[in-house]
């Protein structure tokens, strides 16, 4: 956030070390990662000197995947620059457990080369990338079981990384804005090859982050269940029009969660700080939706329906979804306090409008099956907590964007189960 605002060029760049010694077992799949992501490295690249270099450290993992991730998203970011061959722009120093990246705005001169080399022989370093390297150079210091890491990296900073995206066990396409979980490497199709490879108790070690969201959501719908439906249970439910009411009730709850879930991750990076975002985004999405409730309870119903309602906020996040990134991107350089008036002012509507349905629905519904009343409110409740981990898991597969279009569509779903719901008039 504060590098785009900087017009200063730097001579060098350093980022925090990547990783930790032997792996994290996929522990930080969750975590957000803004400082390495394509567009974050592009802003570096542009604001660094002609002569300028970018550092960077990762530990090893095994398998390899965050140095191969890395060094990707440095090839892609030269080949968006219009640098061909990354070569001449690369270097790259490894010790038995750890590389360092170093990628130049122009080329490396001979004189730079060979303080690398006398640099890796003086400390019993091995260079791992530069422009003239010789295949002997890798491994002579600290040598690894097999020379498969060599050639993925060789693959992947050649044309040839396409395939290796393709074909690799794990995910490692250089992450974005929308999806920055740089160690979210976990790819589904490849799981029963993997616990082949490794066994079924030895999966979780290898990408322990992602799957414990999986089962998280698990747990929190049996939760959801054995807590809210059973209970409902007892009640009996007599009237008509089940699904529909299931269908209103369930995906506004559901709708709502994921609007606010991704709203937090898309303004964490806006705001520059997690828990200004969750502040931000739930203050204002909580007092529209506040207002817009106690505005509804003034509308008679043959200009307001609930289905219209739901309609009105699907077409809402529709625009959202479509305007809100190039919008943040562009006023990404205001001050702090004006990046958080307009982050209000952007969502306090959205809660606005979203406080209709949900009110006008119950209203309606308690005048003509008043005991489905419950139900409503428990349906509700527990699509609602499950939409908490639902938006992280969408979040972490698709993207932030995906989880604000998935919104959207719940709340048409709401919209048609609505009309089904309130338009007739035969319900007793």
């Amino acid at each position: 956030t504060w590098l785009a605002a900087d017009s200063q060029r730097y001579d060098l760049v350093t980022l925090p070390t990547l990783g930790a010694f032997g792996g994290t077992a996929g522990v930080f799949a969750l975590h957000e990662q803004h400082n390495l992501t394509r567009e974050a490295f592009a802003e570096i690249w542009q604001h660094l000197a002609p002569d300028g270099i970018l550092s960077l450290s990762v530990w090893m993992d095994y398998p390899p995947r965050a140095p191969l991730r890395l060094a990707a998203t440095l090839a892609e970011l030269l080949e968006s620059e219009g640098i061909s061959r990354s070569a001449p722009h690369l270097a790259a120093v490894r010790s038995w457990g750890m590389i360092t990246f170093c990628l130049k705005r122009s080329p490396l001169t001979d004189d730079e080369i060979g303080r690398i080399r006398r640099f890796c022989t003086d400390l019993g370093f091995d260079p791992l990338l530069l422009p003239d390297l010789h295949p002997e150079e890798r491994d002579r210091f600290n040598q690894l079981p097999d020379r498969a890491f060599f050639q993925l990296l060789d693959r992947i900073l050649s044309g040839d990384r396409k395939r290796v995206y393709e074909n690799y066990l794990f995910t490692l396409q250089p992450t974005t804005d929308d999806r920055p979980f740089f160690s979210q490497f976990l790819r589904w199709k490849t799981l029963p090859h993997l616990a082949g490879l490794f066994g079924q108790r030895a999966l979780p070690a290898v990408e322990l982050g992602t799957l414990v969201v999986v089962v998280t959501f698990v747990l929190m719908s049996a939760a959801a269940i054995v807590l809210i439906i059973l209970p409902l249970l007892r009640l009996g439910w007599r009237g008509s029009r089940r699904s529909s009411v299931i269908g209103y009730f369930g995906s506004l709850g559901l709708g709502y969660m994921l609007v606010e879930m991704a709203l937090i991750h898309r303004f964490i990076l806006y705001l520059g700080h997690p828990v200004h975002a969750a502040a931000a985004v739930i203050c204002a999405l909580l007092v529209g939706s506040g207002i817009g409730s106690a505005c509804s309870g003034r509308l008679s119903p043959p200009q307001t329906t609930p289905q219209r309602a739901a309609v009105a906020v699907a077409l809402l996040l529709a625009l959202y979804a479509l305007l809100l990134p190039p919008l943040l991107q562009q006023t990404i350089t205001l001050s702090a306090g004006w990046r958080l008036v307009l982050a209000l002012a952007l969502l306090t509507p959205a809660g606005f409008v979203m406080g209709f349905p949900f009110p006008l629905g119950l209203r309606q519904l308690n005048q003509r099956q008043p005991e489905a009343v419950p139900w409503a409110w428990g349906i509700n409740g527990c699509l609602s907590v499950l939409g908490t981990t639902l938006a992280t898991l969408v979040a972490i597969l698709a993207g932030f964007n995906a989880v604000l279009i998935g919104a959207t569509l719940v709340y048409g779903i709401a919209g048609l189960s609505g009309k089904q719901l309130f338009s007739t008039t035969d319900l007793p």
